[in-house]
């Protein structure tokens, strides 16, 4: 069991640092300026993605608030508490781990 719990939680960890820079290139803000390098970037907290021409390429990561491994979820509920109440008090809801907080504060 504490096997696939670390198996898991490495996953989210992967997932997670690829989410923050998952943005798409009509919404990225830039981070940097023109012949930026990866280097800087990356260095400046930034997301670099040179793919694709005629975009920004140093670029502000997403702002995904309840973007929260599941081990570090602080509770904002009670058990059973539904979707529609947890967001209405301000929290993040999900679900879809069985064994980690369903209703948790975001991220600062």
């Amino acid at each position: 069991m504490e096997t696939m719990l670390i198996l898991i939680a490495l996953s989210f960890g992967k997932a997670f640092s690829f989410d923050e820079c998952y943005v798409p290139p009509v919404h990225r803000q830039e981070c940097g300026w023109f012949g930026i390098t990866a280097e800087t970037c990356l260095a400046r907290g930034c997301c670099f993605d040179s793919s694709i021409w005629g975009t920004k390429w140093c670029f502000r990561k997403a702002d995904r608030p309840c973007h929260i491994l599941p081990n570090y979820r602080r509770e904002c509920g009670w058990l059973g508490i539904s979707r529609q109440t947890c967001e209405a008090r301000g929290c993040c809801y999900d679900s879809s781990i069985l064994i980690a907080k369903w209703c948790f504060h975001k991220r600062n």
